[in-house]
């Protein structure tokens, strides 16, 4: 065998002491490379799971403004059908409305009436109205009529007739016969 060369020796020495090192850093870092993995594949799971659960929260946050929507409207539902105990707000409201355009009113209602109609599984009853208007121009009726539009309750007007005081048309003072009807919810106020 061939004596080796004191560089040979210092490199073979060389080589023996760092080939457990480059082995061992291998496999150290082989280990840490499965683990940069998971931590990773963890990573891309909580990514997933934050994406749902702002999907979710979002969707949550809609389903709230929906039932406060919908908590307004059964506010409102609820304003539109009186109780057939108390119809005085609804009569009120037509004869404010009247005398709003300076039109005198005499109203009466009659009823309950049992219909097939129901709100919330509650049956509704009808109520007929008939409101006698006095001193009524057909402008200031016109206006009547958008008033009662406006008012929160389901009313409907079934006909009216105009008589007029002088004669001359609709123009002058007019005495007007309105006829309706409105539904009530068997509740006590």
């Amino acid at each position: 065998m061939k004596k080796l060369t004191p560089i040979q020796r210092q490199l073979l020495l060389s080589l023996a002491w760092l080939s457990p090192l480059v082995i061992a850093s291998f496999l150290i870092g082989n280990g840490y490379a499965g683990k940069i993995k998971k931590i990773n594949n963890d990573n891309e799971q909580k990514k997933t799971m934050l994406s749902l659960l702002k999907a979710q929260s979002d969707s949550e946050s809609r389903l709230s403004t929906q039932i406060n929507q919908l908590k307004n409207f059964d506010a409102e539902l609820k304003e539109a059908i009186p109780a057939a105990s108390n119809l005085s707000p609804v009569t009120d409201a037509i004869s404010s409305a009247a005398q709003k355009y300076g039109i005198s009113s005499s109203i009466t209602v009659s009823g309950p009436q049992p219909t097939d109609k129901t709100l919330y599984a509650s049956p509704l009853y009808r109520i007929d109205l008939k409101a006698d208007l006095g001193n009524a121009t057909i402008g200031n009726f016109q206006k009547f009529l958008t008033e009662l539009e406006a008012l929160p309750y389901f009313f409907s007007v079934d006909g009216f007739s105009f008589k007029s005081a002088s004669g001359s048309g609709w123009n002058d003072n007019s005495s007007i016969a309105l006829n309706g009807h409105f539904y009530a919810e068997n509740r006590v106020e």
